[in-house]
């Protein structure tokens, strides 16, 4: 007697606990073939925007430089005099390859936006605290490169140049670090 109760008691229970999954909207019973019944439709207008991602690329060169307190010059045969000779001190870019084996002259920062929003970059350096006398001048106007978005199918790039200010003391003879330079992006 009791299995003959279990069964239509679990039908009675599993009954119960699915109506509060049909509450969910307005129900009709149509008893005859020719009634009819409507559905209200909703609907609302939000406006969608693309969610901002960001991709740079930033390569750079080797930022390997050496100092010359000045320039002698070059000798000229011809003339029997030194041409470009020099007595200010002046900063010379290596020409090794970049980070990663690219092909960036020493003194040059390449960025690329590859994002779906217009990107600012700054650009900053600090000195190492052994070198703190050390500037950086970064050519092309000063400023690093605000670029367009890369929604019309092609990353923007801008290649900027730098170049370190200051003088270095002559007893540093072997490549020594003089500091980072520091990037970072913006809207």
């Amino acid at each position: 007697m009791k299995k003959f109760l279990a069964l239509p008691l679990a039908a009675l229970l599993l009954l119960a606990l699915s109506l509060p999954g049909m509450a969910a909207g307005d129900q009709k019973n149509l008893t005859a073939p020719d009634q009819q019944t409507q559905i209200p439709v909703t609907g609302k207008y939000e406006e969608k925007t693309a969610e901002a991602v960001y991709s740079v690329d930033i390569a750079w060169g080797s930022m390997a430089f050496t100092y010359a307190p000045s320039n002698p010059g070059i000798w000229d045969p011809d003339t029997l005099q030194y041409e470009g000779k020099s007595s200010t001190g002046a900063w010379i870019p290596a020409y090794a390859a970049g980070e990663g084996g690219n092909d960036l002259a020493a003194n040059a920062i390449r960025f690329t936006n590859r994002s779906n929003i217009k990107v600012a970059f700054t650009v900053n350096f600090k000195a190492s605290e052994d070198h703190s006398g050390l500037k950086m001048k970064f050519l092309e106007n000063g400023t690093a490169p605000t670029l367009n978005s890369a929604e019309s199918g092609t990353a923007p790039s801008y290649t900027l140049l730098v170049t370190m200010v200051g003088e270095l003391d002559r007893s540093v003879t072997e490549a020594v670090p003089l500091g980072n330079i520091v990037v970072g992006v913006s809207p």
